[in-house]
């Protein structure tokens, strides 16, 4: 069995995108780690060989489809959440 050199780079990066998710910065890692999931992913079964670190692998990129959606949808309620401070407020009160 052979280990992919950046099994552990994707696995690490898709932990860090969930645990930081509620700062801005764990928000951006996630397409990152899904990116780079899909990528190395596609190497290990395009290779000959069972590799140790695949299960690794498949976690980060999850991990980092989920703090993508996590992104995804806070995007999509802050915008909502200024469209509608920004149609509803009372221009008396200004």
């Amino acid at each position: 069995m052979w280990r992919h050199p950046r099994g552990a780079f994707v696995f690490g990066l898709g932990v860090v995108s969930l645990a930081l998710g509620p700062i801005c910065i764990g928000l951006v890692l996630g397409p990152i780690a899904w990116w780079e999931g899909r990528k190395v992913l596609a190497e290990i079964d395009g290779s000959p060989g069972d590799c140790a670190n695949r299960r690794r692998v498949v976690l980060g990129r999850r991990c980092g489809i989920v703090a993508t959606a996590v992104l995804v949808v806070v995007l999509v309620v802050a915008l909502w959440a200024s469209t509608f401070t920004m149609c509803c407020a009372d221009p008396a009160s200004g």
